[in-house]
């Protein structure tokens, strides 16, 4: 999944440096309500061009990438979506966006992905 941006706060200052995007605290907010205190697995699909891991959380037989999408807080990584995963995420976002869910409810969505590299071509602070 990928979910919409949060601000990034500079530590040192307290100043945000990378603005955010709309739906972002709330995307925050509903994974951080679905696992905080929480025994997680995490079964990684992916590394990306970062070395960054690129997983799915589980919580029992809870998919929780999944209800991210579902429920309108994320979309479907398709540039990481494989099987067995991928055709259940993509009919998780098409519902979703038909039900004009969370990040699908609004006027001018742009994809988290497309927002980053936006803000790097602008020169974003990093």
């Amino acid at each position: 999944m990928d979910a919409p941006e949060t601000p990034k706060i500079n530590q040192r200052t307290g100043h945000i440096n990378k603005p955010g995007q709309p739906y972002g605290e709330e995307s925050w907010k509903a994974l951080e309500a679905k696992i905080m205190g929480k025994q997680v697995r995490l079964d990684i699909i992916d590394i990306d061009r970062y070395k960054r891991m690129v997983g799915v959380i589980w919580i029992g037989n809870r998919n929780i990438n999944l209800e991210m999408v579902k429920e309108g807080y994320a979309e479907a990584y398709l540039e990481y979506l494989k099987e067995p995963y991928r055709e259940q995420f993509i009919l998780a976002e098409k519902e979703a966006r038909s039900a004009r869910r969370g990040i699908w409810s609004l006027p001018e969505y742009e994809r988290p992905n497309d927002f980053r590299k936006r803000l790097k071509v602008r020169g974003g602070n990093d």
